[in-house]
């Protein structure tokens, strides 16, 4: 008695998970000294604001820090991660720090999970997504960079999937409400919220209260003074800083690749914003009339196509515009642009290739995906995935050799905590080869998507 393919498969996937979690047991990101990194910076900056202290300067950060064990500053003692977001997610952070670290965590583990179901279940059960292609859409792309670090993009996917949902059922008063919150990073809100000023006006009132709401919590948590230095000072140091770290996925890391200087290569990141929302308000409008969640989501990608300041955990904020696209796509050639598109932002690629545990999870969440995405191809699952596993295996076999712990002087305690990581950038020369090539596949997956949405978009309506 044969076993059907599609059981067959549900086994193997089940296989694969349980062994892609034994892998991430193992890997660095949850040992005990190195898990959480992003999270404990964020739970110090709470810290200080609990101490009516200033988030964004040396002191108390880099004591908290050093405290908590991070283990990027064992061998850099006076070096500090510094805090780049607006003052209403350092109140956020300020109830966060409230508890002990280890009992922070763990609460906020439980509330990004909680987040990520949530987003999952309103792509299934609104926007008619399959639940194995939702699942496995978001799990690692946006669950892994939340679970293992501490970032927010759980939170910022359930507020544009949330916003998107709620314009779906004809909710735009809790749409305005939820684009607000997409400004818990404000880089990509800022293309949502424009987006809904201009084509739900039935949301309008309700963002606009709700990114006041925002405006006063930031200045009642930090004081209007560390606002300002946060927005004058903090941000085009932090920008100038990371021009060409590592984990950058900017227009500006890109130029920097390409041998342009720092100063030229933020100038053209910041161009490509303007480009980029430009082309998000149009897409939005052109997609908008035949999807009113495509308001929100497409506005979403765009906001990370380019830029100045991008790291992967941002990208992920983009597949649920993939996805979008897949369900509307009618023709073969949208379909296979879409679909890719969704493959090749859904991985962590750059990570998977640096770190072999992440090695089973992204070949199970790849046979999910395209499985989910061709209806069941076995064929094309095993292409995939062996594919996959024959050029990843030799890249992880030799990583590029890890980088000395940074050489920081020690800053005064009133001095910006982004000085740091500027005395950190002058000893990082131009991107090499390596670290370029393995984030192709997500800028491949960028392009697929703007072009799916392109083509959707001009596509003559049916005639009836």
């Amino acid at each position: 008695m044969s076993v059907p393919p599609a059981r067959l498969f549900a086994l193997l996937v089940l296989l694969g998970v349980l062994f892609s979690a034994a892998e991430l047991l193992r890997s660095p990101f949850l040992h005990a000294d190195g898990e959480f990194v992003d999270l404990r910076a964020l739970w110090c900056a709470g810290r200080a604001v609990d101490q009516h202290a200033d988030p964004y300067r040396v002191e108390p950060e880099r004591t908290c820090q050093q405290a908590s064990a991070i283990e990027t500053l064992h061998d850099s003692p006076n070096l500090v991660m510094s805090f780049v977001l607006p003052g209403y997610d350092a109140a956020g952070a300020a109830l966060l720090a409230l508890l002990p670290l280890r009992v922070a965590i763990a609460v906020f583990v439980a509330l990004a999970l909680a987040a990520l179901l949530a987003a999952v279940a309103l792509l299934v059960r609104v926007l008619d997504v399959p639940a194995p292609l939702a699942v496995a859409s978001l799990a690692f792309s946006a669950g892994y960079p939340s679970l293992t670090l501490g970032q927010l993009g759980a939170f910022e996917i359930f507020a544009i999937v949330g916003a998107a949902a709620a314009l779906h059922a004809g909710r735009d008063r809790w749409a305005g409400v939820l684009a607000a919150a997409t400004l818990i990073e404000p880089h990509l809100g800022g293309f949502i919220g424009l987006a809904v000023l201009a084509y739900a006006p039935r949301a309008r009132v309700a963002y606009l209260l709700g990114a006041a709401a925002l405006l006063v919590l930031a200045v009642a948590a930090t004081g209007p003074v560390a606002q300002l230095h946060y927005l004058l000072h903090e941000l085009p140091q932090q920008a100038l800083a990371e021009a060409r770290q590592d984990q950058q996925y900017s227009a500006t890391f890109i130029a920097t690749a390409l041998g342009i200087p720092i100063p030229a290569a933020l100038t053209l990141g910041a161009l490509s914003t303007v480009v980029m929302l430009g082309v998000a308000l149009v897409l939005a409008r052109r997609l908008g009339a035949r999807e009113r969640a495509a308001v929100v989501l497409l506005p979403a990608a765009c906001a990370v196509c380019g830029g100045v300041y991008l790291h992967y955990a941002q990208i992920a904020v983009a597949i649920p515009a993939a996805l979008l696209l897949f369900g509307l796509a009618r023709t073969p050639r949208e379909r296979i642009m879409a679909g890719a598109a969704v493959v090749l932002l859904a991985i962590p690629w750059y990570d998977v290739a640096l770190v072999k545990q992440l090695l089973a999870p992204a070949l199970t969440t790849l046979a999910v995906l395209v499985w989910s995405l061709t209806s069941g191809s076995v064929r094309a699952v095993a292409a995939a995935v062996v594919a996959c596993w024959l050029v990843l295996t030799p890249l992880e076999n030799r990583p590029p050799a890890a980088p000395p712990p940074p050489v920081v002087g020690r800053l005064p305690g009133d001095a910006s905590a982004t000085l740091a990581w500027l005395d950190v950038s002058r000893s990082i020369g131009q991107p090499d080869l390596w670290h370029v090539a393995v984030k192709v596949p997500t800028w491949l997956g960028l392009i697929a998507l703007l072009i799916a949405a392109g083509t959707i978009g001009w596509e003559r309506p049916r005639a009836r």
